[in-house]
């Protein structure tokens, strides 16, 4: 097959790669052969030109390097494990928290984490994960019809969410969940992140207001796991979920912004 212009141009600026010896082991290798069986049938490599092409060639040409590495049954898996998060950026140790661990990115001295970059320290020392919970919004309240209705494909979401408790608001609301202080002490890896299912109320057009049920079992399990930083915003507290306006969205937020 024609090699891409894309990847033409990268072989002959990178020496990384002994092209003989990659075309042998392209040739030999029973993965390879595989590979190559799977991402034809899956549409790659069709000589086109386009992305599937120059795709297909930088997987083959990873395959490769890994099939050169003659691993047994059980380490061929741990290599796969290993790459896999290292090319996501993922750490594979606990992170200690020591001083050349931080940048600082703010002048009031937040710091960001060098080694797990959606870690946070604040300036009074707490530190949280911004991964460490998602929400899904399983049913929705429509603006114009005021009727309540499951959503089929529910996507997810980052952000805030308020509480409430049998269709009421509680007047809580969080963004952000620290890490218990044991947890910073022995060093900590990040968990998986939990996916909090939730309702959302449309209180205008297109404007989306989302709330938890305070007995939801994953809001309870990340309470396990973090300290959930609640904030109040009493002006929500009694309201019924169909009766948040954008006015009370509005105050509520100012009304934390004044608390801190």
């Amino acid at each position: 097959m024609k090699k891409s212009k894309r990847y033409i141009k990268k072989q002959n600026n990178k020496p990384l790669i002994n092209k003989k010896v990659l075309a042998k082991v392209i040739r030999e290798s029973n993965i390879c052969k595989h590979a190559i069986k799977e991402l034809k049938l899956a549409g790659y490599g069709n000589g086109e030109g386009g992305p599937n092409d120059w795709m297909y060639q930088q997987v083959i040409e990873a395959v490769a390097v890994f099939a050169s590495h003659c691993n047994s049954g059980s380490s061929a898996p741990w290599e796969i494990n290993l790459v896999q998060r290292l090319c996501d950026w993922d750490i594979i140790s606990p992170l200690k928290f020591t001083d050349d661990e931080w940048c600082q990115i703010s002048s009031d001295g937040t710091c960001q984490n060098r080694r797990k970059g959606d870690v946070f320290k604040e300036p009074d020392g707490s530190i949280h994960y911004n991964e460490a919970f998602n929400k899904r919004p399983i049913s929705r309240y429509n603006f114009d019809t005021k009727e309540w209705t499951d959503n089929k494909n529910p996507i997810c979401w980052h952000g805030g969410l308020f509480e409430y408790k049998d269709n009421i608001l509680t007047g809580r609301y969080f963004n952000q969940c620290h890490l218990l202080l044991y947890e910073i002490n022995k060093g900590w890896t990040p968990r998986p992140t939990i996916t909090i299912d939730c309702v959302e109320i449309e209180i205008a057009p297109d404007n989306w207001f989302m709330a938890v049920d305070t007995n939801n079992t994953k809001l309870l399990l990340l309470g396990v796991y973090y300290n959930i930083q609640w904030k109040e915003c009493s002006c929500l507290k009694g309201i019924r979920l169909e009766d948040v306006t954008e006015e009370l969205e509005k105050e509520a937020y100012e009304e934390m912004r004044n608390n801190k």
